[in-house]
């Protein structure tokens, strides 16, 4: 998200989210993603045996017992995937669409970080 420094700012900084009704395909194409190269990585992590990457974006599969059943499939955005999603989704309304989906098909968000970048003074630190 581009903005003047004196605008106060409010935007997500880490995000993830767990199905286990969706291929890792179909979740790369829900996030408006699928026009972009993943690479398959040849280690998992977090309890998952694969994983596809771009530029700070994973989605993670096959934990558990089969390849999306048992821990399902989960996607994590650090602060920079973030960035990179905002820039790179073909969703119109990119979060409010995103949101959308994972609401609508009832998924887990495990993390969701929101960052306000306050530049006008509109919080008071020693108070907060």
């Amino acid at each position: 998200m581009v903005s003047n420094i004196d605008e106060n700012v409010i935007l997500f900084d880490w995000l993830s989210f767990t199905s286990k009704q969706h291929t890792p395909q179909e979740l790369i194409s829900a996030l408006g993603l699928s026009h972009l190269p993943f690479t398959e990585l040849d280690t998992g992590v977090n309890g998952y045996n694969c994983r596809l990457y771009f530029d700070h974006i994973h989605v993670c599969y096959n934990g558990g017992n089969d390849d999306h059943g048992g821990m399902g499939v989960n996607v994590f955005m650090s602060g920079q995937g973030c960035r990179v999603f905002e820039s790179n989704t073909t969703l119109k309304n990119k979060w409010m669409d995103l949101f959308h989906f994972i609401f609508a098909n009832n998924l887990n968000i495990c993390r969701l970080d929101v960052a306000y970048d306050d530049h006008s003074g509109l919080l008071d630190i020693k108070r907060v």
